[in-house]
């Protein structure tokens, strides 16, 4: 994955028929928080479990996580990475774990 090779990166594991991920992506991803990530260059892929995938199955299991939403922030010179957030997001949230981690 890129956080290997030393990028920031937040990643959303979620899924489309799960209402708590829907509401995190409407509610937690504003134009501020996507500025904030662009600035300090973290990138924000999604593992979409909507279909059975092994790869994002082994990237939950070495997070000891079995259900989504998980939501991770990989900042590999950050102490403490990779972060797990909350289940539900908000802009808050997100700001303060981008300000307190890069």
């Amino acid at each position: 994955m890129l956080h290997a090779e030393g990028t920031r990166v937040f990643v959303d594991f979620t899924a489309r028929w799960w209402l708590t991920c829907q509401v995190n992506k409407k509610n937690a991803y504003t134009t501020g928080v996507l500025e904030a990530c662009h600035d300090s260059g973290v990138i924000l892929p999604k593992a979409d479990k909507t279909s059975p995938n092994p790869a994002i199955d082994a990237e939950l299991q070495a997070l000891n996580r079995t259900a989504i939403p998980v939501n991770v922030l990989y900042a590999p010179t950050a102490p403490g990475s990779p972060q797990i957030t909350p289940e539900v997001l908000s802009p808050g949230l997100l700001l303060n774990l981008i300000e307190k981690h890069l």
